[in-house]
């Protein structure tokens, strides 16, 4: 009876650390695959225009973050956020906001299920708008208010762009 009294506290303490590192390992997260070149073209605010709709997009920025079925909802439309399925298919993700100028265009958007999350990626398109390439991409914990806020999430070490959290 000690033997197993000894066994599932050792059990419970090797629960406990394994929590405290994970906690510690989600704290860790930073922001370290965005180059400095591309940071301080964000701070060039005056450089983009918002674009209001997903359908203002390119189709290949598009497809870099539209849903498996290459759907993204316009802000405040209809989508998928839960779990919950709707009787219609609706996107699965949906645009929270989008600015470019031109050749750079940064989104932010956010997924419904499994679990809800924020994510912003960074892409460039060529001028014909035929090809894009994914620069950068990264999650946080929260909607970001605009440009702005994603230079404060920057500052503010919010966002995680570890590579094995982005989806």
């Amino acid at each position: 009876m000690t033997l197993a009294l000894s066994q599932a506290r050792i059990a419970r303490a090797l629960c406990g650390a394994l929590l405290a590192l994970a906690i510690a390992t989600t704290a860790l997260a930073h922001v370290t695959h965005l180059t400095p070149e591309y940071q301080k073209l964000l701070r060039a605010r005056h450089r983009f225009h918002a674009l209001l709709q997903a359908a203002n997009l390119p189709p290949p920025v598009l497809a870099l973050c539209a849903d498996e079925r290459g759907k993204l909802a316009d802000p405040h439309g209809r989508w998928q956020s839960g779990s919950t399925l709707a009787s219609t298919p609706l996107p699965m993700k949906r645009l929270i906001w989008a600015v470019t100028d031109g050749t750079h265009y940064v989104v932010h958007y956010e997924r419904g299920t499994p679990t809800h999350s924020y994510h912003v990626m960074i892409a460039t398109a060529d001028f014909t708008g035929a090809h894009a390439k994914l620069i950068w991409r990264a999650r946080g914990a929260s909607a970001l208010p605009g440009l702005t806020g994603l230079l404060k999430a920057l500052d503010e070490d919010t966002l995680d762009d570890a590579p094995a959290r982005y989806f």
